[in-house]
């Protein structure tokens, strides 16, 4: 490296297989939904894809459909939810058909349990769209750590009810993904 440029340091940099793929995942972000990722976000989105979790494509529909979910009125909770794509496993539309986290887990109180996470930067914004849809506000928290600014709910002792909880807050709009931890 001695004896370049700093630009000529710069556009290696930006030419490298990680720059691009964080690029074109921002570009696509950007193009459909109309805002920035924040850095978290970001560095999610290109972890799936690096381990080939995602392809670029699939982080498009996805996007897309993130876009076509904030295109809708938002319903109330009391109001039946629309449909969310066909899944193996019923899936929840309606809060009244997902199970609740327990406050008082014993998983909770051991250790490690699921929860379902959003990351996001306005955090009482979030938290009151999970209350809204139907979360219980007692399970909702906004919190720093682990892994920077996001909203949790749980605990859940079971992974198949934070998944249900996922897909129905991604199905109205949240970015909502399960986190294994405390």
């Amino acid at each position: 490296r001695a004896g370049r440029s700093p630009s000529t340091l710069q556009a290696e940099i930006r030419a490298t297989p990680e720059a691009r793929i964080k690029r074109d995942i921002s570009s696509i972000h950007q193009r459909i939904l109309g805002r920035d990722l924040d850095n978290t976000q970001l560095q999610y989105y290109y972890g799936e894809v690096a381990a080939g979790r995602r392809t670029l494509a699939a982080l498009q529909e996805e996007f897309q459909r993130q876009a076509n979910n904030q295109a809708r009125p938002t319903p109330t909770p009391t109001t039946p939810q629309p449909t969310i794509a066909p899944s193996p496993t019923p899936v929840p539309t309606t809060p009244g058909d997902l199970i609740p986290p327990r406050p008082n887990s014993p998983v909770a109180t051991i250790g490690n349990a699921y929860y379902v996470v959003v990351p996001g930067g306005n955090l009482t914004e979030i938290s009151q769209r999970m209350v809204q849809l139907g979360a219980p506000a007692g399970n909702v928290q906004a919190r720093q750590q682990p892994r920077g600014p996001h909203v949790a709910l749980g605990p859940f002792d079971d992974r198949r009810l934070a998944n249900q909880w996922t897909t129905y807050l991604r199905g109205n709009g949240l970015d909502a993904r399960v986190y294994y931890g405390q």
